[in-house]
């Protein structure tokens, strides 16, 4: 079921707000980079990719040469059809993943920007 939508013109900003059972979604587009969100009730909103990375056993976030173009959607070989049924699972069947997914969050900011 879809809970919201909204549309900015001129800045190429698009959001639409999805629900299933416990879980809701955010899919929005900035300016041709998209992103996918999810989360449980009364729970921050998750990064998919975060999720995604935690559920595959990616520990290391650079990937991708300096100055490259960023891929068109997603990293090759990785689809949010294909995915996300395994990020609804491990989010479903998960406790902490409110945790991991911020501790994931905090890695890759160190091994992006050494923060």
């Amino acid at each position: 079921m879809v809970t919201a939508t909204r549309v900015r013109h001129g800045m190429g900003f698009a959001l639409a707000e999805l629900k299933l059972d416990d879980l809701k979604f955010r899919v929005s587009s900035d300016r041709d980079q998209w992103s996918l969100d999810l989360r449980r009730a009364a729970e921050p909103w998750l990064q998919f990719d975060l999720i995604r990375r935690i559920v595959a056993g990616v520990t290391t976030w650079r990937t991708q040469v300096a100055g490259s173009p960023l891929p068109d959607q997603l990293p090759a070989g990785v689809s949010w059809r294909l995915g996300l049924p395994d990020a609804i699972r491990w989010l479903r069947s998960t406790p902490t993943a409110v945790d991991q997914v911020a501790i994931a969050g905090s890695e890759r900011a160190n091994d992006l920007f050494g923060q």
